[in-house]
């Protein structure tokens, strides 16, 4: 297939209009639950409800839960701070949790033609 084919829109139910079922068989579906950080686990420096709780019940269900930002201004300690203040159980000590995205940052480089980026060849 052509990727410049536009494939319609399919139409996917809301997760509370499905049964129980349904749930339950979506929810076995994945082992791995990856999330954004700034405007779903938090908004700039207030937490959003119960997504502490949200990681946790996540993680007590057997699922991995790996976070993804794109936020450069915050250290790892920062993010370590923020998740068990908001109540996620043993950040500190689960490694490979955190991942910083460079892919937007790979391609403004390659796009403007830098010449000294020494991860993107042309």
């Amino acid at each position: 297939m052509d990727c410049r084919t536009i494939m319609p829109a399919r139409k996917v139910p809301h997760i509370l209009k499905l049964s129980v079922k349904e749930q339950k068989e979506f929810f076995n579906s994945f082992d791995v639950v990856m999330c954004d950080c700034d405007g779903v686990m938090w908004m700039i420096a207030s937490p959003l409800p119960r997504t502490g709780e949200a990681v946790n019940a996540l993680k007590a269900a057997g699922k991995q839960v790996l976070f993804v930002t794109n936020n450069s201004m915050r250290s790892d300690d920062d993010y370590v701070h923020k998740f068990v203040g908001i109540g996620v159980k043993d950040f500190q000590k689960v490694s490979h949790t955190l991942f910083r995205l460079l892919v937007c940052d790979i391609v403004s480089y390659y796009n403007a033609n830098f010449k000294h980026v020494p991860w993107v060849k042309k």
